[in-house]
């Protein structure tokens, strides 16, 4: 029976495709991304039969979202902050997962100075 100690074999394409560019990933990195709406689902690639669990890969867009993410996150940077960064970028963000980002900023400014905080109509 397969053991569900280290990252499953999907993560670990991703993991090594990162090493390979000289990056750095984790498993863990890859789910925060994941649950943040940056990095799409894993592709079903079905049962292995007789009880055994099944198979799944990266998606295609993932191998190249994960260098990005990579490469832009970094200490005190927020799933949020990606999103805008990667979306400046030109990456394939899901507009929901951009708005949401965008809103969050917009709702945290204050304008220096005058001591108003700006909030977003919804």
């Amino acid at each position: 029976m397969p053991s569900n100690d280290g990252p499953s074999a999907a993560h670990r394409q991703l993991i090594d495709h990162a090493a390979r560019h000289n990056l750095v990933v984790t498993a863990k990195r890859l789910e925060i991304w994941r649950r943040a709406g940056l990095l799409p689902g894993n592709v079903p690639g079905g049962g292995l039969g007789r009880g055994r669990g099944s198979t799944s890969s990266p998606s295609p867009e993932s191998f190249d979202l994960v260098l990005a993410l990579a490469r832009r996150a970094g200490r005190g940077k927020r799933p949020t902050d990606l999103a805008l960064l990667l979306f400046a970028d030109g990456h394939p963000v899901p507009e929901a997962t951009v708005r949401a980002a965008f809103r969050g900023a917009v709702d945290a400014l204050v304008l220096p100075g005058v001591g108003i905080r700006v909030h977003v109509q919804r």
